[in-house]
């Protein structure tokens, strides 16, 4: 059986709509409110912990002990519903992919299906992997692909397909043997070698006709 990955920021919906730019708006508001981190030192903290841990809460549960359920609550409290509305061509797109549908994301779950209900799309997905399912290790560290793919199959990722927007997380994929897509609003490739690059993810439909996946 096919096994299709896909993630959940600007990848289900195009990152011109805002939210994870309003997610990143709220961690630093976070840091600076209730870190107490000063603002001017706040960008270069981010940086260092998403370039070792691949996300600023596994940084702050590390070196500063913070609650992740607290932090998830309070950077995930964003406009959703107001932004997103049903998709149909998103819908569409879902439908004729032929496989198990699995959304895999650094965000939490709460915030994962308000987002999917607000495509209209939930019911396409099998099993949501959220920051919590992988331990809070967060890709594009293999440790919660590997978990993935031991929990939703047999051990194998040779029958995966991935589909995310960043390329770190892509090429952990190609790692692993899974056949990749980029979704890149620029069309570029970015150097991360994935088999195909779309601006947006419906435009798979006529890139993957004729494969086992359509």
């Amino acid at each position: 059986m096919n096994r299709i990955i896909i993630d959940l920021d600007n990848t289900l919906y195009p990152e011109h709509k805002g939210i994870f730019s309003q997610v990143n708006n709220r961690i630093n508001l976070y840091l600076e409110e209730k870190m107490k981190f000063r603002r001017d030192t706040i960008n270069s903290m981010r940086v260092e912990y998403m370039e070792k841990y691949g996300t600023t809460l596994r940084g702050l549960m590390i070196h500063h002990h913070v609650d992740p359920g607290d932090y998830l609550k309070f950077v995930h409290d964003v406009e959703i519903e107001s932004v997103l509305s049903g998709n149909k061509a998103l819908d569409d797109f879902l439908h004729k992919l032929k496989g198990e549908k699995i959304l895999f994301t650094n965000g939490a779950y709460n915030y994962a299906m308000r987002i999917l209900n607000s495509l209209c799309v939930a019911h396409h997905f099998n099993t949501i992997f959220d920051i919590v399912s992988i331990d809070y290790i967060a890709k594009p560290d293999s440790y919660g692909y590997k978990k993935l793919i031991a929990l939703t199959g047999n051990g194998s990722s040779c029958n995966y397909l991935f589909i995310d927007d960043r390329p770190d997380n892509i090429r952990t994929a190609k790692e692993l043997g899974m056949l990749t897509v980029l979704v890149s609003a620029n069309g570029a490739g970015d150097n991360c070698n994935a088999e195909l690059v779309v601006r947006e993810i419906t435009e798979l439909e006529d890139k993957l006709k004729g494969t086992v996946f359509i």
